[in-house]
């Protein structure tokens, strides 16, 4: 079954993984130009996002519903984003300024440091 244009732009072939206005961690299901459109936007939302599309001219919650390894990907990506989230918390709450580039040098400073000072004794 071969789809249109217009039909293929209402298609919702894509699952958005986002930060929801409440602060919780969700995924939907929508269009390629929507979730598109949400990751553009996040930087400047101070958020993160991913998008997973279907390659064929398939619903995505159908492909979601029937495939383990693709709801894994997806608890995957929503685990990583609401780390993410935590440690942008952490940052904003001890007064780390909103610059991304000292943001990133700030969590590989705090990272490396966990890795070889704070590392658990056995």
């Amino acid at each position: 079954m071969t789809l249109n244009q217009s039909e293929q732009q209402g298609l919702k072939s894509a699952i958005l993984v986002h930060e929801s206005q409440a602060g919780v961690v969700e995924h939907c299901f929508c269009t390629k130009e929507q979730a598109e459109a949400t990751l553009r936007a996040s930087p400047d939302a101070d958020t993160g996002a991913s998008m997973f599309v279907t390659e064929e001219a398939l619903e995505a919650e159908m492909v979601y519903s029937t495939s383990p390894d693709l709801r894994a990907r997806v608890e995957a990506a929503k685990s990583k984003l609401q780390f993410d989230i935590a440690v942008r918390d952490a940052l904003n709450r001890n007064g780390v300024p909103a610059d991304r580039i000292l943001r990133v040098a700030v969590y590989k400073a705090i990272k490396e440091l966990r890795e070889t000072v704070l590392r658990p004794v056995c």
